[in-house]
C-alpha cells in the first residue's frame, strides 16, 4: 500500500477511535461495527480491554487486523472501550435519538409489575399506622336515612288542628292527647284554686299569730309559725308534764301556758286557721297528683299513643326526641307557651254558663 494511502488511514483510524472518549455524551452507536477492534484492542482478541462496553460482538477478520495494527495501545483502546460503553449504544442509539426512541441511561423504569422496582404512592408506614389508630364511628340514623320534620310527625301534624276540631275527635288516635289536655286544664286550675287557698291560709295564720305571741311557755318552746298539728302536739305535751319535780314557780309557768294554750285553740281564730290549713294541704294533695299527669313522661306517652306505628318502629324509642317534645309542647301551649291549652281554656271562661268547663266544647267540627 502506498505510504500515503496508509498515513491516510492511520489518521482516519485514530479520528474515530478518539472523538468518542472526547464526546461521549454523542450517539455513536455507529461505532459498533469496529466492536471487535475494541474488543480486542488489548491485542489478546478477548475484548476485555479496560471497558465494560458493548465488547461481546464477534468481531473477526479486520477486527484481528486491526488489534494487530493496535496492539501497541493496549491501554489507550481500553479507554476507547470505557468511552464506547458510557457514549452510548452506537448506531441504532444515534437512529433512535434522531427519530424519538432515545435511550437515556438515567430514566427511571416504572413497572406496572414485578422487575424494576416500581415508585410507590403509599404513606410511610408511621402515618399508616397513626391513621390506623383513629377510631371513627359513624353516626347512623336510627332509621337507616333521615326524614325531614314533618316526615317524621306523620300523623302528630293532626296537632296544628283546630282546637274544636282537636278536642271533639273521636278518633281513638287522639285520646290520650285530649286526657293531656284534660289533665292539663285541671292542674291549672287546681294551681289557681291553690295560690288563694294559700292566702287564705296566710291570712289566718296572721289572725293566730296574735294570740299565739301572748302564750309566755314555761320553758324554751317557741310559737312561731306551727301548724295545728304542732298545737295541739304542744298542749298534750304540756298536759304530760309530770310537775313532782318541779318548784313552784315552774309549776305556775305551766299551768298559765298551758290554760292560755287551751283558750287560744279553743278561738275562732285558730278554728279559722285549721279549716284554712285542711284546705290548702287537700288542694296541694290533688294539685300534686295531677302533677304526674302533665309531666314530659305523660305527654311523651300521649303523642307516642298517637303516632304512626311505623314511624315508632323505625325511629324507636328516640322518635319522641327533645326536638319533637319542645314542638308539641309549643303547639299545646304547654308551660310559657301559648297554644291549644290557651283557646280551650279561654273559649271556656267565655261560654254563658261559666261552670261549664268540659273539655268537650259544642262544635259541629269533625
Amino acid at each position: 500500500m502506498p505510504l500515503a494511502k496508509t498515513i491516510t488511514v492511520l489518521i482516519g483510524a485514530a479520528a474515530l477511535i478518539s472523538v468518542p472518549a472526547l464526546t461521549p455524551d454523542l450517539p455513536w452507536q455507529f461505532l459498533q461495527v469496529d466492536d471487535a477492534f475494541a474488543k480486542n484492542s488489548n491485542g489478546n482478541g478477548n475484548g476485555n480491554g479496560g471497558g465494560n462496553g458493548n465488547g461481546n460482538s464477534n468481531g473477526n477478520g479486520n477486527g484481528n487486523a486491526s488489534s494487530s495494527r493496535s496492539a501497541n495501545n493496549g491501554g489507550g483502546s481500553g479507554n476507547r472501550g470505557n468511552a464506547k460503553a458510557v457514549s452510548g449504544n452506537g448506531l441504532g442509539g444515534f437512529l433512535n435519538s434522531v427519530f424519538g426512541k432515545r435511550q437515556d441511561s438515567k430514566r427511571q423504569s416504572v413497572s406496572r409489575g414485578g422487575g424494576t422496582k416500581s415508585r410507590s404512592h403509599r404513606l410511610p408506614k408511621a402515618e399508616r399506622a397513626k391513621l390506623a389508630s383513629v377510631a371513627v364511628t359513624p353516626q347512623a340514623h336510627p332509621g337507616g336515612k333521615p326524614k325531614n320534620f314533618n316526615a317524621k310527625l306523620a300523623r302528630l301534624n293532626s296537632l296544628n288542628r283546630n282546637y274544636r276540631a282537636l278536642i271533639n275527635s273521636n278518633s281513638p288516635h287522639l285520646a290520650a292527647i285530649q286526657a293531656y289536655i284534660d289533665s292539663s286544664l285541671s292542674y291549672e286550675k287546681q294551681s289557681s284554686a291553690l295560690e288563694e287557698l294559700k292566702d287564705q291560709l296566710t291570712s289566718a295564720r296572721d289572725d293566730l299569730k296574735d294570740l299565739l305571741t301572748e302564750i309566755a311557755a314555761y320553758d324554751d318552746f317557741a310559737y312561731a309559725d306551727l301548724t295545728s298539728e304542732e298545737l295541739e302536739a304542744r298542749l298534750a305535751a304540756l298536759d304530760a308534764v309530770d310537775t313532782t319535780d318541779l318548784t313552784d314557780d315552774e309549776r305556775a309557768a305551766l299551768d298559765a301556758e298551758r290554760q292560755a294554750l287551751t283558750e287560744t285553740l279553743e278561738s275562732d281564730a285558730y278554728s279559722n286557721f285549721k279549716d284554712a290549713e285542711t284546705a290548702f294541704q287537700t288542694e296541694k294533695d290533688t294539685l300534686d297528683a295531677l302533677a304526674t299527669d302533665v309531666s314530659d313522661d305523660a305527654l311523651t306517652e300521649a303523642l307516642l299513643s298517637m303516632a304512626n306505628e311505623n314511624r315508632v318502629r323505625e325511629y324507636g324509642d328516640d322518635y319522641v326526641d327533645d326536638e319533637l317534645l319542645d314542638w308539641a309542647k309549643s303547639v299545646l301551649g304547654v308551660g310559657d307557651e301559648y297554644g291549644k291549652i290557651d283557646e280551650i281554656r279561654e273559649a271556656s271562661e267565655s261560654t254563658s254558663d261559666p261552670t261549664d268547663t268540659d273539655l268537650r266544647l259544642t262544635s259541629t267540627e269533625n
